[in-house]
């Protein structure tokens, strides 16, 4: 049987016991009557995989290993390999930052959050799969984690915060769960090799430097639940040459330089009704070709922004040409907000059954 050391202090006879255990170098610590803690892990000269027990059985009781403390594994530069157990719920703020080792983790089904920092300059981390019920990822993650070059991100997850993958200079493509609404400051800025994005689908707010100095990124595609992109979301990123921007019902804000320094910017479609508001200067040059929908092109056209693009053309939305009646609509609209009987040709805003809103272009009517 695994032997391991047991520390009780019992204050008074009315008093709780408060107890810590050490197993292989790790010191738990009791977080409830059942609950155990990973506290912290005492150096070690030789490289180490380790597994994280489950549980501790003491006169005859389980106690569940169901967290890890902030800075618990920090520095530990001899870590190779670690695996959670299975009732592990959250991982607290820098818990593996600078394990500089570290390059397999088997994070748990259990898990929901995943603090600041946490595999913050893991250097010879090449892969994350995040579990299924992760909902946070905490600011700076995995920043600087310069080597990691596949993420796996559940549909779960509702937030990410600022510098999660900054300075991933491996990452090639990302997929973004559908439900982040907000892409946070700098999360990917400095990822030298991204190339595929894939936005969420109902993203509202690109913030500051979102994609700032994404080298290697060549086209993105921005759907239209898109609120607001704000200053320098896009800025310094060479090989950009293909932005579209889905049709929107909203009244679009684009900050200053949100595209400064794509310098080989050659296609934009903008393919909202009303032209997004610019502050002071989205772009840093407007040789672009710039693609709007025909039945807006003359208010682009005359638009203190918009018009300072050398080239404008007439582009309509996706087609939707064949609707069957599974798909039937619950609710149309015209452009102007007014409810219509069918499915007209033009644009439509279309809520479906489901609680979706979409808006549809068609050369024809419902068949």
């Amino acid at each position: 049987m695994k032997k391991f050391f047991f520390i009780a202090l019992l204050w008074f006879v009315s008093q709780p016991i408060f107890a810590q255990i050490y197993d292989n170098g790790v010191r738990y610590e009791f977080i409830s009557d059942d609950e155990l803690e990973v506290v912290s892990y005492g150096s070690s000269k030789r490289h180490v995989d380790l597994e994280i027990p489950a549980y501790f059985v003491i006169d005859g009781y389980r106690y569940y290993v169901t967290s890890i403390a902030n800075r618990a594994f920090a520095n530990c530069e001899n870590l190779e390999s670690i695996t959670l157990p299975s009732k592990v719920t959250v991982i607290g703020n820098d818990a593996f930052s600078r394990c500089t080792n570290l390059y397999n983790v088997v994070l748990p089904s259990s898990l929901v959050s995943i603090g600041e920092r946490v595999f913050m300059e893991c250097t010879s981390l090449t892969s994350i799969k995040i579990p299924k019920k992760v909902e946070t990822i905490g600011f700076g993650a995995f920043l600087n984690c310069e080597n990691l070059s596949s993420v796996f991100l559940p549909s779960s997850v509702e937030e990410i915060g600022g510098y999660a993958f900054s300075n991933c200079k491996s990452l090639k493509t990302i997929k973004l769960p559908n439900y982040l609404h907000v892409l946070e400051y700098r999360m990917f800025s400095g990822c030298d090799s991204l190339q595929d994005v894939t936005l969420p689908k109902y993203v509202r707010e690109i913030c500051y430097y979102a994609f700032g100095d994404c080298l290697s990124l060549d086209s993105i595609s921005i759907p239209k639940s898109i609120r607001e992109i704000e200053y320098y979301a896009f800025k310094g990123c060479p090989s950009l040459k293909k932005v579209v921007l889905e049709p929107n019902i909203y009244t679009v804000k684009i900050g200053k330089e949100a595209f400064g320094e794509c310098d080989s910017l050659s296609e934009f479609h903008c393919l909202t009704t009303k032209p997004p508001v610019g502050k002071d200067e989205p772009f840093s040059s407007y040789n672009a070709t710039l693609y709007v929908p025909c039945q807006s092109k003359s208010e682009y056209e005359t638009n203190e922004i918009w018009s300072n693009f050398s080239m404008i053309e007439c582009e309509d939305p996706l087609s939707v040409e064949n609707i069957t009646q599974d798909d039937a609509p619950e609710s149309i609209y015209d452009v102007q907000g007014r409810e219509i009987p069918n499915l007209q040709k033009g644009l439509n805003i279309v809520k479906f059954k489901s609680g979706n809103t979409e808006i549809l272009y068609l050369n024809s009517g419902l068949r």
